[in-house]
């Protein structure tokens, strides 16, 4: 992690971040490896949220993140996804699935930003080293947005061929050129318009052409770290699920590592009823390894379930006994 010396200026950053349910827990570990590898910056978390989970989301991220850092180091902003403008207008056109997937497209109705500058993230990233806001300045230049480039392939995206398609995970926006060029309105009518497969990405390829400068190659990488790796983005499987199966062990012990700052206990991240999809590393768990057993059993992994359901008799044995164990069921509150 980066070392900053305590007369290091603070600087400001923006971060705008858009969750539903399965990524409460993602976000705060999201949030845990910016902190903790920029103590030269402070952060103002711009949370959109679910309507059904918004009081869970802005309850569980303050609570766990002030407990490491106080107001000096972040600040959290929460937004309804039923707050823009924009999302009723495609739950009106289209549905609310497709709103919901397009809800960075608002990101110029909100009004309460620090600054001209925006990064928006996914929730399913982590960085790894000092973000240089003069470099993401310089690099942006003239225009609206920083992306990364899809180096393999041209993409079809709204009826037209993007030459240099890029990701919409990671995004530093100047906000002034944003409104200026009016890129919410004219993404919403493409979404509208085409319903494009992956709407707010496509819309926004469209939208920004011309416009975008773009990360070098190795800035963000998805699911391999290199030396020059800041992002590290984790597309498809996720390394919280258990059965990221054939990935990269060292990439989801990364992840793993800002997990625990998150939560250090690690039997606590499934303990939350409202929000149990946060699954990781539940090995000295009863409640765990039994739950991991069925998930890995529904989904054909056999061998898996069987060792998990191996290790949930063993804990279940120590903590009840043999006769507790072949007589009693489970009781899983443990």
């Amino acid at each position: 992690m980066s070392d900053f010396s305590a007369e290091t200026k603070i600087s400001t950053l923006d971060v705008l971040m858009c969750i539903d349910r399965e990524f409460i827990m993602p976000t705060g570990v999201t949030m845990i490896s910016l902190l903790a590898n920029n103590p030269h910056l402070k952060f103002y978390f711009h949370i959109c949220v679910a309507d059904e989970v918004f009081d869970l989301a802005k309850t569980s991220l303050q609570e766990r993140i002030y407990k490491l850092y106080d107001k000096s180091k972040c600040e959290f902003l929460f937004y309804r996804f039923s707050d823009f403008e924009g999302y009723k207008s495609l739950s009106q056109r289209l549905n609310k699935r497709i709103a919901a997937q397009c809800v960075r497209l608002f990101l110029g109705e909100i009004e309460d930003y620090k600054s001209d500058y925006v990064l928006y993230l996914d929730a399913d990233l982590i960085c790894l080293k000092a973000l240089d806001l003069n470099l993401l300045r310089e690099t942006l230049n003239d225009k609206v947005l920083v992306a990364t480039c899809d180096p393999k392939h041209c993409e079809l995206a709204c009826g037209r061929e993007v030459a240099e398609y890029f990701w919409s995970s990671v995004l530093f926006i100047n906000l002034k050129k944003w409104r200026e060029y009016k890129i919410g309105e004219k993404s919403i009518n493409l979404v509208i318009k085409f319903k494009p497969k992956y709407p707010d990405q496509d819309a926004l390829n469209v939208a920004l052409e011309d416009l975008v400068s773009f990360f070098d190659s190795k800035w963000q990488t998805m699911w391999e770290c290199q030396p020059q790796t800041v992002i590290l983005h984790y597309p498809a499987e996720k390394p919280w699920h258990l059965w990221s199966k054939g990935k990269p062990l060292y990439e989801i012990n990364l992840f793993r590592q800002y997990a625990k700052l998150f939560e250090p206990n690690v039997t606590k991240w499934i303990s939350f009823k409202e929000d149990r999809k946060v699954w990781i590393n539940l090995s000295q768990s009863r409640k765990g390894t039994k739950w991991i057993s069925q998930k890995l059993k529904k989904r054909k992994f056999r061998k898996g379930a069987f060792v998990f359901l191996l290790r949930h008799l063993k804990i279940k044995f120590k903590q009840k006994g043999l006769i507790g164990t072949l007589l009693f069921r489970s009781n899983t509150r443990s």
